[in-house]
């Protein structure tokens, strides 16, 4: 399996493939200015649900956060929707393990944020 996240698709976003040419995850990253005037980046994984245990989302977050610190931009976030999301709380506490700290936390989502300085 290739794990490298080499495949760019143009645009921020990238895609880790199997050895078969098979999509295991897609990252999105998009370079925005909070409500503070601060530069972030605002990333978006998407894991293959079919693969489990391959380190796959680990893998894209890495790669997304060593952009983001590439880019002398501070502040690294995520949404994670609440509404129709059967593994919210599973999703929420991967980000908190990855050390993500809840900023604002509504009844739609909650935005998560980690300093790299």
């Amino acid at each position: 399996m290739d794990t490298t996240v080499d495949h760019a698709l143009g645009d921020e976003w990238w895609e880790i493939k199997s050895d078969q040419g098979i999509t295991l995850g897609l990252g999105w990253l998009n370079i925005d200015t909070d409500w503070y005037g601060n530069r972030e980046g605002e990333i978006s994984l998407c894991v293959n649900k079919e693969i489990t245990g391959e380190k796959i989302g680990s893998t894209l977050l890495f790669f997304l956060e060593k952009e983001i610190k590439n880019r002398e931009i501070p502040i690294t976030s995520v949404v994670v929707k609440k509404k129709g999301n059967s593994n919210y709380e599973k999703v929420l506490n991967w980000f908190k393990e990855k050390k993500y700290e809840i900023e604002i936390d509504d009844e739609k989502n909650t935005y998560m944020i980690k300093r790299t300085n």
